[in-house]
């Protein structure tokens, strides 16, 4: 664990040129952070130890980011970080979509006439379903290195199309209504 920190730090403080207490804040914010995370229940049903949890999370590009963002932004370079976190997410995205084109067309996420079929019944064009099955899938994503011992031997698409259709419709109805309300709150921040 704590090679992968110095050479993020190195890599922080010479690529980037931040300022090596601006880097030492970040890493020590958003190492306390994961450490927080790393003890909650879920965490302990995938089989991992809080420390195991800790160490895995420390190699992850989520975490990475997450403190390149931390440390961009603790030395003023606000757009700096936006624009990191955003190339960030955008990484994440075309990784979950190369994923979903991986999944067989036999698993319910490999097959677009079913998940199509699954959003129409809960209200959502064509065009929304696949934004929000592209969230679910970046949300999985971000949680694969946790996954619990009995699914650690499956990559990403194979994972991705275990996913039975109850579980998904479940998520896809879950992210519906998170998009939601992110756009009600989102009209309500304009009109003030």
């Amino acid at each position: 664990m704590h090679n992968a920190l110095q050479g993020l730090r190195a890599r922080l403080i010479d690529r980037l040129g931040i300022h090596p207490h601006s880097v030492n804040t970040a890493l020590k914010t958003t190492v306390d952070e994961y450490r927080a995370r790393a003890s909650h229940p879920a965490i302990a049903r995938s089989g991992l130890t809080p420390a195991q949890c800790l160490s895995a999370a420390i190699r992850t590009p989520h975490f990475r980011a997450s403190a390149s963002w931390r440390a961009l932004t603790l030395d003023g370079r606000d757009i700096d970080a936006r624009l990191l976190w955003e190339a960030y997410l955008q990484r994440q995205a075309s990784a979950a979509k190369r994923a979903l084109r991986a999944v067989p067309r036999t698993a319910v996420l490999g097959n677009p006439d079913a998940l199509r079929c699954m959003g129409r019944q809960l209200g959502l064009d064509d065009e929304q379903t696949e934004q929000l099955v592209l969230n679910i899938a970046v949300t999985v994503r971000s949680g694969y290195p946790y996954r619990p011992a009995s699914l650690r031997h499956l990559t990403f698409p194979e994972l991705l199309a275990e996913i039975p259709a109850d579980q998904l419709a479940a998520m896809l109805q879950l992210a519906a209504r998170q998009a939601e309300n992110d756009d009600a709150q989102g009209y309500s921040r304009r009109d003030q």
